[in-house]
């Protein structure tokens, strides 16, 4: 299973996490990780190519991928999360929680 753990403070995104394979299908095959991957390796590349947002990305081949945001973020950048969000919360109700988890945590 796909754990995404989305951290807010103050209503401004903080961190993001993601750990895990979805299981969906074989390694290779599994659309639903292709989909969550898609979506988060976009809106990493889309904050660091149009926004130049100031962030810290750890990415390792477990799967495992750690995004921490180092300034309150824009609106621009609020809405490229927004959207990963908007795509990621249409996958799990497409595909269901037993292949995604998402949290939104506001700390």
């Amino acid at each position: 299973m796909i754990r995404v753990t989305v951290t807010k403070h103050h209503g401004t995104y903080t961190q993001l996490v993601c750990d895990g394979h979805a299981g969906f299908a074989e390694y290779g095959s599994d659309i639903v990780c292709a989909a969550c991957s898609m979506l988060i390796l976009n809106t990493i590349n889309g904050l660091d190519a149009i926004t130049h947002t100031k962030m810290d990305v750890q990415s390792e081949e477990s799967g495992h991928i750690e995004v921490t945001f180092r300034e309150e973020l824009n609106d621009r950048e609020m809405v490229l999360l927004d959207a990963m969000i908007l795509g990621l919360t249409q996958v799990r109700k497409e595909y269901g929680n037993s292949y995604l988890k998402f949290y939104i945590k506001e700390v």
